[in-house]
């Protein structure tokens, strides 16, 4: 029978976050201090501990509708690049001294955006926050490195950052196009042989200026012929990048004909 991992095992443990959210998990001081800073008044308490509570009450009631209630609080903090900053470098620490070594946290700019922020200025906010948090965390013995979901609510989006955003959309749709055919060319180049010669004098190379690399090594008397008779069993066909990268050009052409038809 194996035992039970304590709390500070499951701690310790190495661990992959691939969903959460920012503004939902802000520490009750934090939510308290930058209500103070912003003047922000609609909060039922002054008091940590009974915020503590009151937030994690919400996650019991078994009403999502009472648990996103307090979103609102949280982001109503959020509304100053310092405050965002604030919010991110501690996440990054809270899931790091939890054990987390990769997150990916999502959040929604246009939240931000209610004291006159653009979203550029709120992505770039919670950008450094990440950095700062991932910095300290660093610096207290844990590793962890952060990726952000940027969220797009179209209840928020207006006529011009509609267009923005579709046109941010057609160019990454286009990039991930240009990428992958790319790199299917290239792989169907390589399987022609292309890079043969290369390769073999590569390792013809390593073998003979890297000490102790050929000993006991088949390869170091391996000639051209066999060198490519033993790449050409593990050549794989590039028709999977080329066709992804077809559908990914044919989206990004379709995108391209709404924005400018939009405009």
């Amino acid at each position: 029978m194996h035992d039970v991992p304590t709390l500070d095992q499951i701690r310790r443990a190495p661990k992959v976050l691939l969903h959460d959210h920012l503004d939902g998990g802000v520490r009750p001081r934090t939510v308290l201090e930058l209500a103070e800073q912003t003047g922000y008044d609609a909060l039922p308490t002054s008091d940590v501990d009974e915020t503590e509570k009151w937030f994690a009450a919400a996650c019991e009631a078994g009403s999502l509708e009472e648990y996103l209630e307090r979103f609102v609080h949280t982001v109503g903090v959020m509304q100053t690049p310092d405050a965002i900053s604030r919010v991110a470098a501690e996440c990054a620490e809270d899931l790091a001294a939890d054990g987390v070594v990769y997150a990916e946290v999502r959040y929604a700019p246009e939240l931000s955006t209610q004291r006159g922020l653009s979203l550029d200025e709120v992505v770039e906010a919670m950008l450094d926050g990440f950095r700062r948090g991932a910095a300290e965390a660093e610096r207290a013995g844990h590793r962890i490195r952060v990726g952000v979901l940027l969220c797009a609510m179209v209840i928020f989006i207006n006529r011009d950052q509609g267009y923005g955003l579709l046109r941010q959309l057609c160019d990454g749709c286009f990039v991930a196009a240009v990428l992958l055919l790319g790199a299917g060319v290239l792989r169907y180049v390589a399987n022609q042989g292309a890079f043969d010669v290369l390769g073999y004098g590569l390792q013809s190379v390593f073998h003979l200026h890297v000490p102790g690399a050929s000993i006991g090594n088949a390869r170091d008397q391996e000639t051209m012929e066999t060198y490519r008779a033993r790449k050409a069993k593990k050549r794989k066909s590039p028709a999977g990048m080329l066709f992804a990268g077809l559908v990914w050009l044919a989206l990004s052409t379709v995108l391209l004909i709404l924005f400018e038809v939009s405009a």
